[in-house]
């Protein structure tokens, strides 16, 4: 039988650390401003809807709204990566990531 060594703790810390970070479920998007949840509301309604004539007019006003200085352009883009999901026919997916953001604003909050 192997013991634990000075050399292996290291390891063996790391390793939780790694499954700890997946077990928590890591790539959620973190809070997002006012304005985006506004944004993401919808862009949740098109993607359970799958309502294909809503997606282009919702990408024209996020990118407009991000050249306006109106929310942050990081947060334009992750919803356009999702309208872009939706776009290649990924509904569900496109729907699960676009809840997931509206979600981590209600278990981030107080």
């Amino acid at each position: 039988m192997r013991r634990f060594d000075s050399q292996s703790a290291p390891r063996l810390a790391g390793l939780l650390f790694v499954l700890l970070v997946l077990a928590a479920g890591c790539g959620g998007y973190g809070e997002i401003s006012p304005h985006s949840y506004e944004y993401a509301k919808a862009l949740y309604s098109i993607c359970n809807r799958q309502d294909e004539s809503r997606l282009d007019p919702f990408s024209e006003q996020l990118l407009a709204a991000a050249d306006a200085g109106e929310l942050p352009v990081h947060e334009a883009e992750w919803m356009e990566d999702i309208a872009d999901l939706a776009r290649d026919g990924q509904w569900e997916d496109a729907a699960r990531k676009s809840r997931r953001m509206l979600m981590d604003q209600v278990e981030g909050g107080p």
